[in-house]
C-alpha cells in the first residue's frame, strides 16, 4: 500500500493508517504541514530564521529510514508497521508511546541516540514485543552513554544486545 498526501491535507491522526501495510509515503512539495523523507511522514518545526528546530516522525512504513536529523519519533509512528530494521539517530531526544508496538517484522534495532532524554512515561515504546514473530538484534552505538530504563522490559523477542566499541 502506498499513500500520496496532497498539499491540501494539513492534519493526519497518528492512527489514520495504523495496521495498514504501508510501503511508500509521499508528500506533495507544496504541503506546508508535512514532508516525506526516507519513506517517513514528518512534521518540521522551524525557528524564525527558517532553520530546523525539530523534526518528528509521525508515520513510518516498511522501508522507512529515520532521517539523521530527526529529533523525535512520535507516538505510534511505526506501530503495526511492516518495518524490519530501524536506526534511531544520534539526535533523537524523545520517543513517543507505542512508537514500535506490534512491529512483528522488526529484526534489527540500532540505537544511536546520544542526547536521549526519555521515552514516553510508562515506557511502552516496544509493547507487545513478546509477540513478535522474529527475534530482534539490538545494537547500541558507540556514542551511547545511557541505556533507557525499561527499554525492553518483559521482552522475549530480544535475543541479542551488543554495544559498539568506542572509536
Amino acid at each position: 500500500m502506498f499513500i500520496v498526501i496532497p498539499a491540501s491535507v494539513t492534519k493526519i491522526d497518528v492512527t489514520s493508517f495504523m495496521q495498514c501495510p504501508l510501503e511508500t509515503i509521499t508528500v506533495a512539495a507544496e504541503n506546508t504541514a508535512y514532508v516525506s523523507e526516507n519513506n517517513c511522514l514528518l512534521t518540521v518545526v522551524k525557528n524564525t530564521d527558517e532553520t530546523i528546530k525539530s523534526k518528528t516522525v509521525v508515520i513510518g512504513a516498511k522501508n522507512s529510514v529515520v532521517p539523521a536529523d530527526t529529533t523525535e519519533i512520535g507516538a505510534y509512528a511505526f506501530a503495526f508497521s511492516l518495518v524490519e530494521s530501524v536506526t534511531i539517530p544520534e539526535g533523537v531526544t524523545f520517543i513517543g508511546a507505542h512508537a514500535f508496538s506490534d512491529c512483528k517484522n522488526l529484526t534489527e534495532l540500532f540505537f544511536n541516540a546520544t542526547d536521549y532524554e526519555k521515552f514516553y512515561e510508562g515506557d511502552l515504546v516496544f509493547s507487545n514485543v513478546e509477540d513478535y514473530e522474529n527475534e530482534i538484534s539490538v545494537v547500541f552505538g558507540a556514542g551511547v552513554k545511557y541505556v533507557p530504563e525499561y527499554i525492553f522490559e518483559g521482552s522475549n523477542a530480544v535475543y541479542e544486545v551488543s554495544f559498539a566499541a568506542d572509536s
